[in-house]
């Protein structure tokens, strides 16, 4: 744009993203990383003014990091409820260090700059079918400078205070289930393995923090007892090419292609923010970087800030370790970076709720839910009082948010230790079913056949997984390479699209690259793709799974 305007004006914001001189722009009318960064310039020549107010994220620190630790008690009964059918409880694990060992910002991987330090660990030891114990307890921790960041703590490590967090939730869901509703025994001692089985169903996506976090949470439902009959705590997980909490590629193929579809048609102003904030502030990413690659990048970003600026996250130096940029002006800088991925992860995840890639889990929910309500002799198994799913801000929390729209305002990311609890109560006209988030009642009420159409309309969404995935691809090549050649400068129409108020410069714009076409426009190069971000003690992560060991394509779970 600079090299098209009269007199070579050009604002700081257009300058950030001119990587080559004038001469060079035609050979930028080629590939998808071109066409990212063609519609980022001519978005901010459009663009007037300061980026949006960012005054919902005020609080990020407050809110991200669960400052209170305690969500306070459950919301009473509903109004003319005669009991409680069922409880299905769905948190986040509690606070954590940094989930990956990704490239942050200039020194920030320098033990001299901060690192951090954990206690919170696990006793491991072996049994046998009879429960029998085969070996001593021991104790696993990680050697000083061999983990994946400085310190005493492994990388996404849950700490102390995490912990508490999800025992304050348990205390909870004790005060409402056990003592105030009688829907679960007041002891264990007082039931058998058979009939917890058949009460309880605990799950856990098969990390650390999270099957601690579940630990923590029944830890304090049932403090400090004794099991009697109950020997051990079932707690179920599964394989992560299984796992249907987070956006699994493998359980629903079309997430890729939906994924590539929803960078396509992603609003352009967002486009801008997210290019602006990922060439400026990561110099390992290039010029004509992706918008996926950006997007996954930004919210490692944000995990680097919220690791150190966490009060409650055990980081010697905390905010003495954030570059000042992130600091002055009342953080003006960090609130965009959260208003920036905050808005394009709620988006991306409403994606892919359409995609179908939740389905699985709803249907679980569902499925549970159902059995809850069916008479004994028409279920095989004793339906559950009692279920809970133990995972991340990436599933089962925002799927969820997404699916159900329980949080329709920003800031969308879910705090540590966030919960969700899906209730269904009896009443003299039927079934109602009722969410709670983080003790406050946010849908609901409502007729449990609402509910349940509701959530089958998203069950049947999953039939797009399998039977759209190559539909979708072939749809979004074609949508984004809209061009007669690989030489010809075309843009994709939603590229190009203005209002009529700039349209004679939109032409301009498109009559400029045409005309530089036969003489200057070469076969475009191949998009660049991220590379490594980390300049010493690197681990081998791939690049769209580096920021945590549990990451399931495409989004990892953090």
């Amino acid at each position: 744009l600079h090299c098209l305007t009269p007199g070579g004006a050009r604002s700081a914001r257009v300058s950030l993203m001119m990587a080559a001189p004038c001469s060079a722009v035609p050979s930028l009318a080629g590939g998808r990383a071109a066409s990212f960064a063609i519609a980022v310039a001519i978005s901010v020549a459009f663009t007037v003014g300061a980026p949006a107010d960012s005054d919902e994220y005020r609080d990020i620190v407050h809110h991200y990091c669960h400052m209170e630790g305690d969500w306070g008690p459950l919301p009473p009964r509903p109004e003319g409820a005669t009991g409680l059918r069922q409880a299905q409880v769905f948190i986040r694990h509690g606070a954590r260090t940094l989930s990956s060992d990704q490239f942050c910002w200039e020194g920030g991987d320098d033990p001299k700059n901060g690192n951090f330090s954990c206690s919170l660990n696990y006793l491991d030891n072996s049994i046998d079918a009879t429960n029998k114990a085969l070996t001593p307890f021991f104790r696993v921790s990680y050697m000083a400078s061999h983990s994946g960041m400085w310190g005493s703590c492994y990388v996404g490590q849950l700490v102390e205070s995490g912990f508490e967090m999800e025992r304050a939730n348990g205390r909870r869901l004790r005060e409402a289930y056990v003592d105030r509703e009688k829907l679960l025994p007041a002891a264990l001692a007082q039931i058998g393995s058979a009939d917890f089985e058949r009460d309880f169903f605990l799950r856990s996506t098969d990390i650390p923090r999270t099957k601690q976090s579940s630990m923590a949470l029944f830890a304090g439902m049932y403090p400090g007892e004794p099991a009697a009959e109950v020997p051990y705590i079932p707690l179920r997980s599964m394989d992560k090419s299984r796992e249907n909490m987070l956006v699994n590629s493998k359980i629903c193929p079309a997430v890729k292609p939906s994924t590539a579809t929803f960078f396509q048609k992603m609003p352009v102003a967002l486009l801008t923010e997210m290019h602006e904030i990922c060439t400026t502030w990561n110099p390992n990413l290039p010029s004509m970087v992706e918008p996926e690659d950006c997007f996954w990048w930004l919210g490692h970003l944000v995990d680097c800030l919220m690791s150190r600026m966490c009060p409650n996250v055990p980081f010697s130096s905390h905010n003495s370790s954030v570059p000042e940029a992130f600091l002055s002006d009342e953080a003006a800088l960090t609130k965009r970076v959260w208003k920036t991925i905050d808005e394009a992860q709620n988006q991306w995840f409403h994606a892919m709720v359409e995609a179908g890639a939740s389905s699985a889990l709803i249907s679980d929910i569902l499925d549970a839910a159902e059995a809850a309500l069916a008479l004994p002799s028409k279920v095989a198994v004793a339906p559950k009082k009692f279920l809970l799913y133990s995972g991340h801000d990436t599933g089962p929390m925002l799927p969820l948010y997404a699916a159900f729209n329980l949080r329709p305002e920003a800031p969308f990311w879910p705090s540590f230790a966030s919960m969700l609890v899906l209730e269904l109560w009896d009443t003299k006209d039927g079934v109602v079913a009722r969410w709670i988030s983080n003790g406050k009642v946010v849908d609901g009420p409502k007729p449990f056949a609402e509910f349940r159409q509701q959530a089958s309309a998203l069950v049947a969404k999953g039939s797009q997984c399998e039977v759209s995935a190559e539909t979708l691809e072939t749809e979004a090549m074609s949508e984004f390479t809209n061009l007669p050649s690989r030489t010809s400068a075309s843009f994709p129409a939603n590229i190009v699209t203005v209002s009529s108020g700039v349209a004679a410069a939109g032409i301009l714009v498109a009559m400029a690259f045409s005309s530089a076409a036969a003489a200057a426009v070469v076969a475009a190069p191949a998009p660049f793709r991220l590379p490594p971000m980390r300049k010493s003690h690197e681990s081998a992560v791939p690049r769209r799974a580096a920021r945590d060991a549990d990451r399931v394509a495409p989004f990892p779970a953090a």
